[in-house]
């Protein structure tokens, strides 16, 4: 597309690998925009040779997403040069400068941290050009320190409070109709049922209380000294009167999935689908904006004592990492979770991971999702009785109100 006024011309180019773009000349500078979208050997076999002619300026826009895509290693190259030179290269538009420009810009950031939080990942790339993988795992020392809660592990609800329940489903085990018999797939994942109390307040908080662990038990079938897992499952959600459940649906959970939407109602359970495209990435973008906002809370108690439920769970999130494929969007197609086959060592030895306890914590951002898309309400409410006039008194002009 080229567009012309007098002697002036400015042509417009599409990088995409399979656009037809070669033969065209830069006489005075080359504009390439969205560089981290690019693909860098693309760029140069293509576009850098548009500059010999006339030895055109190349300036680089875009917004930095992680260190491998060329708008960051271009930075790193021009920033060499700098070093050489002492010529300034790169140029780095910081919010500030945005809204000394448009004041405008400080109420929308100021929204979009709000919601995510300073230290998301998408806050970082988007609006201060941190890249998402400068550090470490998906869940660092300070995240984790947000997650920590002051709270311990509790055994029983209290009167009064809401609370939801995440459940991320494991395979049944042919070895499980003999219940002393070893498993014949130990490194199966685990089913995991996470019991969060909902705390009500424009943004809810949502702290983790229980948990109940199986490994390998038959989804429907009980054995003697082993009843089937759906019953297990149905007997802690009732102990702790929960309101709500959220579901992995998605594989070998279809089937707990229709039983508890059987048992329980469509209205009280939501399935979700991991197999989804972009389910996964969603529900990892969202749960780091809990995090970040402070509204996740994880007991602690039980974080330093070797094998308990609580030190699985930061084993867990310590053994995290994700990456995000090039030309990838954190929220569409984040991938995350613990390595399949890593193991860390204990004083029972060398043992799998997994990312169960994890994922099933995870779920409480689909939760989340649905008070914010208002197709669920929390809230607490109290039953009053009120004492009508006595038709005998007319006198009687109140109506008092009682708790």
């Amino acid at each position: 597309m080229r567009r012309t006024l007098g002697k002036a011309n400015i042509v417009f180019l599409s990088a995409h690998p399979l656009a037809a773009s070669r033969g065209e000349t830069a006489h005075h500078a080359l504009f390439i925009d969205e560089v981290q979208d690019i693909n860098g050997p693309h760029l140069e076999a293509v576009f850098t040779p548009m500059r010999a002619a006339n030895n055109a300026t190349a300036v680089y826009l875009g917004t930095v997403k992680t260190t491998r895509d060329f708008l960051w290693q271009k930075k790193m190259e021009l920033e060499r040069l700098a070093a050489a030179d002492g010529k300034q290269r790169v140029f780095h538009v910081s919010p500030e400068e945005v809204i000394a420009e448009n004041p405008a810009y400080a109420a929308f950031l100021d929204g979009q941290i709000r919601k995510h939080g300073l230290k998301h990942p998408i806050i970082q790339s988007e609006y201060f050009g941190v890249p998402i993988d400068a550090a470490g795992g998906l869940f660092d020392r300070r995240r984790q320190a947000l997650m920590r809660g002051e709270h311990g592990r509790k055994s029983e609800p209290e009167p009064g409070r809401i609370y939801a329940a995440t459940i991320d489903i494991g395979g049944q085990d042919e070895a499980a109709t003999d219940p002393v018999a070893q498993l014949a797939n130990p490194g199966r994942d685990y089913t995991v049922v996470t019991v969060f109390d909902v705390i009500p307040d424009q943004l809810p908080v949502y702290q983790a209380v229980d948990v109940l662990v199986d490994h390998g038990s038959r989804h429907f079938e009980s054995y003697p000294g082993m009843p089937k897992l759906a019953d297990k499952i149905d007997a802690f959600l009732a102990q702790w009167q929960v309101d709500h459940v959220v579901v992995d649906a998605s594989g070998v959970g279809q089937g707990l999935a229709s039983h508890l939407t059987a048992q329980r109602g469509r209205d009280n359970v939501t399935a979700f689908s991991f197999a989804t495209r972009g389910a996964k990435a969603a529900l990892a973008s969202r749960l780091l904006a809990i995090i970040e906002t402070h509204r996740f809370k994880y007991w602690s108690d039980d974080a330093g004592q070797e094998l308990s439920d609580g030190w699985w769970f930061w084993q867990q999130c310590t053994n995290c990492g994700y990456d995000l494929p090039p030309e990838g969007r954190f929220e569409k197609d984040l991938q995350w979770g613990v390595p399949a086959t890593l193991k860390i060592a204990t004083s029972q030895g060398n043992l799998l991971v997994h990312d169960d306890r994890l994922l099933s914590a995870a779920l409480i951002a689909e939760y989340d999702r649905l008070i914010a898309d208002q197709k669920l309400s929390v809230g607490y409410t109290s039953s009053v009785v009120l004492q009508s006039a006595d038709p005998y008194n007319p006198a009687m002009e109140d109506y008092p109100m009682y708790d």
